[in-house]
């Protein structure tokens, strides 16, 4: 930044700080910088995003997935959902087993697979909801 040094130090009191040449001028012209790698790689999920259909493209594709795996749920006879309809997630798909006695087994298989954390103090709490964030392709819901 380049200012006349008798223009520093006579900044309004509602004047934003980032205004203030004073401050800016005593911070190097760095009291500021804006978060440029931020701002690009936001631009870049913005430029994607827009590919994807926007906000409501999106919005129609997480409808789609958890559609489909709150069907499967509902029709299994392995899993069990107790989410009233009207209330279920489209982002984070809780489910439990129908059969208690196997969800030992299952949490080991989870936790050697990743799906859960060995972490966590009860059993369920362990094991995070599936989440349709991460499944990006038609094939994942299968």
């Amino acid at each position: 930044m380049i200012v006349r040094e008798d223009l520093l130090g006579h900044a309004h009191p509602l004047c934003p700080s980032a205004f203030n040449w004073r401050l800016v001028a005593e911070h190097n012209s760095m009291y500021n910088t804006p978060p440029t790698y931020a701002i690009y790689i936001a631009g870049l999920v913005f430029k994607w995003l827009k590919r994807q259909g926007g906000v409501q493209g999106i919005e129609q594709r997480n409808i789609a997935k958890a559609s489909a795996l709150y069907n499967f749920l509902d029709q299994s006879d392995f899993y069990r959902n107790e989410i009233d309809p009207s209330c279920r997630s489209r982002m984070n798909v809780p489910f439990f087993l129908a059969d208690e006695t196997r969800n030992e087994a299952f949490l080991q298989q989870a936790r050697a697979t990743a799906w859960c954390s060995s972490r966590a103090t009860s059993p369920w709490a362990a094991c995070a909801p599936v989440s349709t964030t991460q499944c990006r392709s038609k094939a994942c819901m299968r």
